[in-house]
């Protein structure tokens, strides 16, 4: 998708929250789960379901599913005097609806990942961290807010998410 094509959007800098009295209640599950099946191996995953309902046309704004996934392993690395741990994070939404009427400005399911590789220097209490969030660089909105004819105006809002971002932390326990 490219974003800055096709579909009459413009960058806003910030998120919108509408607050809506007397609507339809929001009901919803989630599971969460973590195992450690061998020594060092950490997986978790959680899932989420959101019933939005609606009297009054589409619901809009976020989506009914929500799921996400992350696996890390702690290799032990006595030459180095710590350890390192790679890390890999999944998540999913399903499509989310950003207008009651125009289904064509509706977002498709998607996912995104980011990955971390870790060193920690266990004599100098030292912790390394390099990672990229969007790692495949997933071009999507984070919201949108839709004006065409309801409001008189000739043009769309959105906040476009992040392009992949790199990252390096360092910390040190004292």
């Amino acid at each position: 998708m490219n974003i800055s094509k096709g579909i009459g959007i413009q960058c806003i800098n910030r998120d919108w929250n509408y607050l809506v009295k007397g609507g339809d209640p929001i009901q919803g599950v989630e599971l969460e789960a973590s195992a450690e099946p061998i020594d060092n191996l950490l997986i978790n995953y959680s899932v989420g379901y959101t019933d939005r309902g609606s009297t009054t046309g589409r619901p809009v704004g976020f989506p009914d599913w929500t799921m996400s996934a992350g696996i890390q392993y702690l290799f032990e690395v006595p030459e180095a005097h710590g350890s390192i741990t790679p890390r890999f994070d999944w998540f999913y939404i399903s499509s989310v609806a950003w207008s009651t009427d125009y289904t064509h400005l509706d977002d498709p399911a998607r996912s995104t990942f980011n990955a971390r590789l870790t060193y920690d220097n266990d004599d100098l209490d030292l912790q390394v961290s390099l990672g990229v969030t969007n790692l495949f660089d997933e071009q999507y909105y984070r919201q949108k807010t839709v004006f065409i004819q309801g409001l008189g105006a000739g043009a769309n809002v959105g906040q476009p998410a992040p392009p992949r971002e790199w990252y390096l932390t360092v910390s040190k326990r004292f």
